[in-house]
C-alpha cells in the first residue's frame, strides 16, 4: 500500500503509533519535536486518508486559587479544629480550641459550620463547648487539595464521581478555580492500525529522488 504522505505526516503518524495509538496534539508535539500547525495540518491529511480520527474534547481544569493555596499548607480550617480538640482531649470550650488552632478570627464560623457538617465534632452551643464526634480521616476535598498542591492542576472529567463532588464543594468555597478547554484527540482508525501494523511503503513527496519508504 503507497500513500502519498509528507515527511511531517510520517512523523506524526509514527510517533502516534509510539503513543499506543491514541494520544492528545500536546503530547505528539512534545513527542516529535514538531509545530503545532505542522502536526493539525498532518492530522488533517491522516484524517482524510481515513488513517485517524481527529476528536475535540472539552475537559475542565481545577487549579487552586490563592485562598486554596493557604490551606493545602495550613490545612482545612476545620481539621486545624479537630486536629486542637482530639489533642485537649476530645471536649474543650471553643475559644480555646480556636487559641490552641492557632485560627484567624474570620475562620472561626466557617470551621464550625463545616464541623458540624461533616459530622466531627457537637457543638454545645449554651455552654459554649466542643465535643469531638470522631477522629476523621482525609476527607475527598482534602485529597483534591493535596493533589493539586503536587500536581498544579487536574482535570475533573479523569476523576471519580466522589472526587469531582469535591471539587464542587472546593469551588463553592472559593478555594479553587476551574476552566474549560478543548483539547484535540488523534486516534487510529482500524485502517490505520493495520497501515502500521503490516509494514507499508509511504510515498516521500517531500524529498526529490527518493519513491518511498518502509515502516
Amino acid at each position: 500500500m503507497v500513500f502519498e504522505l509528507r515527511e511531517n505526516e510520517q512523523k506524526t503518524l509514527l510517533t502516534l503509533n509510539s503513543l499506543d495509538g491514541k494520544a492528545g496534539v500536546k503530547q505528539i508535539i512534545k513527542a516529535s519535536g514538531l509545530a503545532h500547525a505542522a502536526v493539525m495540518r498532518a492530522a488533517l491529511k491522516l484524517s482524510k486518508e481515513k488513517l485517524v480520527q481527529l476528536h475535540k474534547q472539552k475537559q475542565t481544569i481545577v487549579a487552586l486559587n490563592e485562598e486554596g493555596e493557604t490551606y493545602t499548607k495550613k490545612g482545612l480550617p476545620e481539621r486545624r479544629l479537630i486536629r486542637s480538640l482530639i489533642k485537649l482531649g476530645g471536649k474543650a470550650k471553643i475559644d480555646r480550641v480556636v487559641g490552641d488552632a492557632k485560627l484567624e478570627s474570620q475562620l472561626v464560623p466557617i470551621a464550625l459550620g463545616w464541623l458540624n457538617r461533616k459530622g466531627w465534632a457537637k457543638i454545645e452551643r449554651k455552654e459554649r463547648t466542643l465535643k469531638a464526634l470522631k477522629e476523621p480521616q482525609k476527607g475527598e476535598d482534602e485529597e483534591i487539595l493535596a493533589l493539586l498542591a503536587e500536581k498544579g492542576m487536574i482535570i475533573t472529567e479523569e476523576l471519580s464521581k466522589e472526587k469531582r463532588e469535591a471539587v464542587a464543594t472546593l469551588r463553592k468555597r472559593k478555594l479553587v478555580g476551574t476552566e474549560e478547554k478543548t483539547f484535540r484527540m488523534l486516534e487510529f482508525t482500524a485502517k490505520g492500525r493495520n497501515f502500521v501494523k503490516k509494514g507499508v511503503k509511504i510515498k516521500n513527496i517531500a524529498e526529490k529522488g527518493k519513491t518511498c519508504r518502509e515502516y
